[in-house]
């Protein structure tokens, strides 16, 4: 995949306009989170993302970075600061008692 970056790059500039910075240039700076934002897609670094006014989100180590995993995610579900619109566990839909699952730390 990251051989290919050049030209997922490329096209993303000529077929979508893409204006933001080269991919490959931005993981190697620390950019690692792809967030859907209003303006559009963006790559952006954990800082920024974390960088809320509302919301704390648990982060752990893993393989020497830290990074916020499907777990952290639904345990913030669990806290009643934020409403699923689905859930899966397992392949099973989980509609209730989510904090079981997923406890605050």
């Amino acid at each position: 995949m990251w051989d290919d970056l050049p030209l997922i790059y490329r096209n993303a500039v000529e077929k979508f306009h893409y204006s933001g910075p080269n991919f490959q240039e931005a993981i190697r700076s620390g950019h690692m989170i792809i967030e859907a934002l209003r303006p559009g897609v963006q790559i952006n670094t954990l800082q920024h993302f974390l960088n809320i006014d509302d919301l704390d989100w648990n982060t752990e180590k893993t393989m020497g970075r830290f990074t916020i995993s499907p777990d952290n995610v639904a345990q913030k579900l669990s806290n009643k600061n934020m409403e699923p619109v689905l859930l899966y566990i397992n392949g099973a839909e989980k509609t209730k008692n989510i904090e079981k699952d997923f406890p605050l730390e």
